[in-house]
């Protein structure tokens, strides 16, 4: 596969630096998306009216950049990738959680004489709630995510695969070229069937960039360090930044227009962000935040807002507090085995 690195760095091996902050930075902004109507704040509530989707955005960018940066590894390590190894890792992620997550959901149906349809726990198992958001109890809308997530992992292997890396990038580059005219159908002709804001052939638009990210980063880690003075890195993060937030204005000013254009938009903002955070700056004056002082502090923080008002503050601890529980009984004793 064509490579222009020559030297050891964080594209060939070991953990991508900021990467657990760019992770923690999605986690806050969905928690805080989900608590913004719980905790009563018309300030959380309007910014993510104006900007529902920025937390999702950076979990999709991450998960692709990751995926695809350990894809390129194997292949370059081994020479080939293991289907069988990839399809058993991603499972044991994610399987157990939602797993743990649908039991829990079905207690407390049987607990509290809450009726939801069997065809919505079918949509749920099988990873298709992202096609039926709005169709399905609420309690278990929330997995669209991972229904795009689940579908993206069965499709992307595949194509590295049977297409090697540089041919499935460029079918991930024409995906997104084709990404605005998808949407447009899909929307125009399926739009009482599907919500093309959160199905899969749509919002893997935003994965497909973190995809593409992390082959550039790989091929040419060096020769963008080589490239990118600090001075032109801050410029470009700043185009970033700025282009983060016009595409949040046009999505305020014109909400179903970012079907259109401005999800991939974000996306290829953050990648960006992504890209040269790592790439330019100095290891030793990053940040390399604890996750678990995250969750400590998002959680106790956004329960103080609550106020005294006990049932907002469960809601809020269970909001922030449930995944965090999940992550550490869960995770830590099948990492050895994914």
């Amino acid at each position: 596969m064509p490579t222009s690195e020559t030297s050891d760095s964080w594209e060939r091996a070991g953990r991508v630096p900021t990467m657990d902050g760019f992770r923690a930075i999605a986690i806050i902004l969905v928690v805080l998306h989900h608590t913004s109507y719980t905790l009563g704040s018309t300030a959380l509530s309007n910014f993510f009216i104006f900007a529902p989707h920025l937390g999702v955005d950076f979990s999709f960018v991450v998960s692709g950049f990751l995926i695809t940066l350990l894809l390129l590894r194997e292949k370059q390590r081994f020479g080939k990738i293991s289907l069988k190894q990839f399809y058993l890792r991603r499972s044991l992620r994610l399987l157990p959680a939602l797993a743990v997550y649908l039991v829990a959901i079905f207690l407390l149906t049987l607990i509290t004489h809450a009726r939801i349809p069997a065809i919505d726990w079918a949509t749920a198992c099988t990873f298709m709630v992202c096609f039926k958001t709005h169709d399905v109890a609420w309690v278990l809308g929330h997995l669209w995510t991972a229904s795009v997530e689940e579908h993206f992992y069965i499709v992307w292997p595949l194509l590295f695969y049977f297409f090697q890396p540089r041919r499935a990038m460029l079918l991930a580059v024409g995906y997104l070229c084709a990404t605005p005219l998808l949407r447009a159908f899909l929307f125009t002709s399926f739009g009482n069937q599907m919500d093309v804001d959160f199905a899969s052939p749509t919002q893997m638009s935003n994965i497909a960039v973190g995809c593409v990210a992390a082959y550039v980063a790989f091929t040419h880690g060096n020769r963008i360090r080589s490239i990118l003075t600090p001075r032109r890195a801050d410029g470009v993060m700043l185009c970033s930044v700025l282009g983060l937030i016009a595409s949040l204005t046009m999505s305020r000013i014109s909400w179903k227009y970012r079907i259109w254009l401005t999800d991939p938009t974000l996306a290829i903002f953050i990648a960006a962000l992504l890209l040269l955070l790592p790439t330019v700056a100095k290891a030793s004056s990053l940040p390399s935040p604890n996750p678990s002082r995250w969750w400590r502090s998002l959680l106790f923080r956004t329960a103080s807002i609550s106020g005294s008002n006990p049932s907002r503050i469960m809601k809020t601890i269970g909001s922030a507090g449930f995944p965090r529980i999940s992550f550490s009984s869960l995770q830590p004793p099948l990492s050895p085995i994914g």
